[in-house]
């Protein structure tokens, strides 16, 4: 229940408790026990709705996430296809507001990936990974390891996939309370991938 309304709820409910312990004191007066009762149940009521109208925000929030997430990829595959296509003529590029590439001696691939945080999200509920601004990256793919006991100091694998962002921070909702998760990150552009970084944990 939220907390604004747990709070009169809860005088409510004892000034209600207490009208019924005297309640021929109560006889003839603009408030009577089914008033208070009717009050609390509106509140109850109120507090159901905005907890249901979060769960569709969540979810939606969610939803535009991975569709993001999505036309990234789609984003990429476009710069990709381009920088293909006009490979003997990279002035182009520019009409797709694209850098040109830096020089013929990059890397073949980004550098290792530095974690530079793991925090708990503004809300209470999640992790937000920051990474080390990386040279020649063009994005990182993350993976977890998920559900671990709180006090797991040693982790064992594997990890799965969980993200590919074009961002150096990533938000992950998806925890569950009382459990330790694990992460690594490695850079890629369209050279390859760079070395996983070391891993982070965190217990929600």
């Amino acid at each position: 229940m939220l907390k604004f309304i747990g709070k009169i709820v809860e005088s409510l409910d004892d000034k209600q408790k207490g009208m019924v312990a005297n309640d021929k004191k109560w006889v003839n007066l603009p408030v009577t026990p089914a008033i208070v009762q009717a009050a609390i149940t509106d509140l109850r009521a109120k507090d159901d709705a905005v907890s249901a109208a979060e769960i569709v925000l969540e979810k939606a929030r969610q939803d535009a996430r991975d569709t993001v997430e999505k036309y990234a990829v789609l984003d990429g595959q476009i710069e990709n296809l381009a920088a293909g296509i006009h490979a003997t003529e990279l002035n182009k590029l520019v009409e797709y507001n694209m850098d040109l590439p830096a020089n013929k001696n990059a890397k073949s691939s980004p550098g290792k990936t530095v974690i530079a945080s793991i925090v708990d999200d503004a809300d209470g509920h999640g992790f937000v990974i920051t990474h080390q601004s990386l040279a020649d990256a063009d994005g990182f793919e993350i993976e977890r390891s998920a559900g671990q006991p709180a006090d797991t100091e040693v982790l064992a694998p594997p990890y799965t996939y969980l993200k590919t962002t074009q961002k150096l921070s990533y938000t992950d909702d998806d925890v569950e309370k009382g459990k330790r998760y694990f992460y690594r990150s490695r850079a890629y552009n369209r050279r390859g991938y760079g070395p996983w970084s070391e891993p982070v944990s965190r217990v929600q």
